[in-house]
């Protein structure tokens, strides 16, 4: 960790307070069956999901399919303010499917592929640090298991999941190799000397460095 006088760790944190965080986050989804994801039920779904998580990571700059049809929504009634939020039905959210298409023809691509059936939740987080961001991580894959009747897949990926999950690796592997030969190196003076004053002789002055 930076130090809190450090120049670095004060950038970083000026970032997380006004800018929406450092850590790049990803939740990646599907539907189970194949079909369109664009339906009425998929997004407003997609959307208590991504509120759940804005208000779980703190979660800025978000960048989301539920965000695209609010943009495309807006648009099509003019740019109201109050008009950023999902359609009101199926025959709304055709309109402006294909006021999309009609955008996409003035080369205004907001959905590249309204027939797709994957997507992704991305934006900003704060850096807290692995261990509360993996814990957070955890929790959210448990909320999403336990919604049984969805048509939708999640999966959490991202830079910041991968380079998380391997922190926990390498610090787990770490921890028993470091065990493993203070373990070993026990039982070779036991072997070669049986005595526990040379055992501790021995040991000490692998062990305290490791704790201090």
């Amino acid at each position: 960790d930076l130090p809190k006088s450090s120049h670095s760790r004060k950038s970083f944190e000026s970032i997380d307070e006004n800018f929406g965080g450092t850590k790049p986050w990803n939740l990646y989804f599907y539907t189970k069956d194949g079909s369109q994801l664009f339906t009425y039920d998929n997004l407003w779904e997609l959307e208590e999901i991504q509120n759940y998580i804005k208000n779980t990571y703190g979660l800025k700059n978000i960048s989301s399919p539920v965000e695209e049809i609010k943009f495309i929504r807006q648009s099509y009634e003019g740019g109201l303010a109050k008009a950023f939020k999902l359609p009101k039905g199926e025959n709304q959210l055709n309109q402006l499917l294909k006021f999309n298409q009609k955008l996409a023809s003035r080369n205004i691509n907001i959905i590249q592929e309204s027939d797709k059936s994957y997507g992704n939740i991305s934006g900003f987080i704060p850096e807290w640090g692995s261990l509360l961001t993996s814990k957070k991580d955890d929790e959210l894959i448990d909320y999403l298991a336990k919604r049984k009747e969805s048509n939708l897949d999640f999966k959490v990926t991202g830079t910041t999941y991968l380079i998380d999950r391997s922190h926990e690796y390498l610090s787990v592997n770490l921890f028993w190799g470091v065990i493993f030969a203070f373990c070993a190196g026990a039982v070779i003076s036991v072997l070669l000397f049986r005595s526990l004053s040379m055992i501790l002789i021995t040991l000490l002055p692998n062990i305290l460095p490791v704790l201090l």
